[in-house]
């Protein structure tokens, strides 16, 4: 798959980008061409996929499109459970924008492909033009996702620690002294999960890598202090700092009062559950850095002078409402300059050995929403094209509006709303940005991760869309939404 500079990401992309951490993509060949003798079909390549988690074969063969028609369409071709290929057809519709028309058609807002694609591998979108006779190569756009054949691991490939807890979980499902049967596959995978979610780190940017503009994504300013995700010297273990991280921690620099500094509501705690705090800190000479919790019955309150970096640890209790425990870090006093990294609130009493996270929970990621070609000035209205939201639950954390045309026009002024429904497709009053909708003025990109008033949870099943509210001068802008797992 590849997208260039101007062209549309279509809700084909994006399922076919989803779908691949779902076990649905292409493990080799599979690729769509034009027929030997070009028809109004294509052809399949030989290959196999992964469908499901499962390794299947694929025979390939040739694919019949359906006739044109005076108006274009964009047809999408993908393969079942068997390996068989279909065609899922497109609504004929004008090409969009229109004057001067586009004739690259990775550049059209219209037509669009069908969104609604069956359980499978998407292999390719297939441009049908107006009153065409063949299917030729150079309107097939490959959006095919390649897949790696699941491996197995053994538990004896596991060491240290790990291989402690793996070999527990073994004993016990099949305590060799009372039970022969050896575990399944599912049984391990089980207690595994549950191993899993008590050592969780339930920080979410824990070791402050990303950033939005110069906002730190999921920690708020506490009081009037200056927060920034500063290079850090604290020791980090390979292993357990995420493998996209630049070495940054968290700088506070107290501006007249004490407690301020930088917090983050937790996610996702049990009710009545006790939970145990570790992070590396150092202050500056005769300065204290301090961590601290509200919102639970028992709360966290640890400080240190150290002026090197030492690890401090607590723990706080939940009480029935576990929803509102917000972790502090910050100063303890007035104009202390304080230091904070390597971030770990994990389930149960026990200070954890070192720092981890979970990179598919604590690594942000984008949406991408466009309007505009390019040439002309964007027009208003709802962009045709919706994202779905497949699996998981996630959390929008801030935006990026980029007025990205060749030439930038810094002169531009538009706003862009968010809209979303659990049914195709959303519409105007469906938005969900209340009155703090992304917008840029005079200037050729604005970001915030100052949400008042959204609704920025998206669950499985969700679409989401955008709609250009007012656009004065701008020829092409981007949205791009960052959004978090939960």
């Amino acid at each position: 798959m590849s997208i260039l500079k101007g062209e549309i990401l279509t809700t084909t992309h994006i399922q076919s980008m989803t779908r691949v951490n779902e076990g649905y993509g292409v493990i080799s060949g599979c690729d769509v061409t034009q027929q030997a003798s070009p028809t109004m079909g294509i052809t399949v390549d030989a290959g196999s996929i992964l469908y499901g988690g499962v390794t299947t074969a694929v025979a390939g063969g040739n694919v019949t499109i359906d006739a044109s028609t005076s108006l274009p369409r964009f047809d999408i071709i993908y393969l079942d459970s068997g390996g068989n290929a279909h065609v899922i057809k497109g609504t004929a519709a004008a090409v969009l924008p229109g004057n001067p028309p586009v004739t690259n058609f990775k550049m059209m807002n219209t037509p669009y492909p069908n969104p609604s694609i069956p359980t499978g591998v998407i292999l390719a979108r297939i441009y049908v033009a107006a009153n065409a006779t063949t299917i030729l190569n150079a309107s097939i756009d490959s959006v095919a996702m390649y897949a790696t054949t699941p491996t197995k691991i053994g538990l004896g490939n596991v060491t240290n620690d790990a291989q402690v807890k793996a070999s527990s979980v073994v004993t016990t499902i099949a305590n060799p002294g009372l039970d022969t049967t050896v575990p399944t596959e599912k049984s391990v995978r089980t207690e595994l999960e549950s191993l899993k979610a008590i050592q969780r780190n339930y920080v979410w940017n824990s070791s402050f890598e990303y950033l939005l503009g110069t906002s730190i994504l999921g920690w708020t300013t506490l009081g009037t202090a200056t927060v920034s995700s500063y290079t850090s010297t604290a020791p980090r273990d390979a292993f357990h700092v995420p493998v996209s991280g630049n070495g940054y921690c968290l700088k506070v620099i107290s501006a007249g009062a004490g407690n301020e500094g930088s917090s983050q509501t937790l996610k996702n705690l049990k009710a009545s559950t006790t939970y145990t705090f570790r992070c590396l800190a150092m202050a500056t000479s005769g300065d204290t850095a301090k961590a601290w919790t509200t919102g639970a019955s028992s709360n966290l309150s640890v400080t240190t002078t150290s002026a090197t970096w030492i690890a401090i640890t607590g723990t706080f209790t939940t009480d029935g409402t576990p929803t509102n425990v917000v972790l502090k870090l910050g100063s303890d006093t007035s104009t202390d300059v304080v230091y904070f990294d390597q971030i770990t609130v994990n389930e149960g009493i026990g200070v954890p050995a070192s720092y981890f996270c979970d990179l598919e929970w604590d690594t942000p990621k984008q949406l991408q929403f466009g309007a505009g070609s390019g040439d002309l000035v964007a027009g208003t209205g709802i962009v045709p094209g919706s994202f779905k939201q497949s699996q998981g639950m996630y959390e929008i954390v801030g935006w990026e509006l980029i007025e990205s045309s060749a030439t930038p026009l810094a002169t531009a002024t538009a706003t862009i709303d968010v809209i979303k429904s659990d049914t195709y497709a959303p519409t105007a009053g469906n938005s969900i940005c209340a009155s703090a909708k992304p917008a840029i003025a005079t200037v050729t990109n604005a970001n915030s991760t100052t949400l008042t008033g959204w609704t920025t949870s998206i669950n499985k099943g969700d679409w989401l869309a955008i709609n250009v509210t007012a656009n004065d001068l701008a020829q092409s802008l981007d949205l791009f939404l960052t959004i978090r797992r939960l």
